[in-house]
């Protein structure tokens, strides 16, 4: 006489993380650039490469620390703008207006866009 052995088992599908973090702003060229951060939105712990660089735009790869848990590398470009040297007109009426203007009347220079505030 034949015996019948049943067996069964249960297969845990684990889905794919991917590793969430806010989008960094672009910079100008030389500005300060933080060390991105090496935990995620989601709790993923990992490193980034390649090295920071504020002078050219550059995409970095996350690399969890974690390695075969289902969890994949996530993937961030950071813009660098150049920036704009302004160039006038040489005519002493434009010196003038330009020497006023940019003492009276203008701020800031931010990546060659030029905020302005009235005084």
């Amino acid at each position: 006489m034949f015996k019948f052995l049943s067996l069964s088992s249960t297969i845990t599908v684990n889905s794919n993380v991917t590793p969430q973090f806010e989008q960094v702003a672009s910079i100008c060229s030389g500005a300060t650039l933080n060390a991105l951060p090496t935990t995620s939105i989601n709790g993923v712990s990992g490193t980034w490469a390649p090295p920071i660089n504020n002078a050219e735009t550059t995409t970095y790869t996350f690399t969890p620390t974690i390695q075969g848990a289902c969890i994949s590398n996530a993937v961030m470009t950071i813009g660098v703008l150049s920036i704009t040297v302004p160039t006038f007109p040489n005519s002493s009426y434009m010196r003038r207006f330009i020497t006023r203007s940019v003492a009276t009347y203008f701020s800031k220079w931010d990546c060659g866009h030029l905020g302005s505030s009235s005084k």
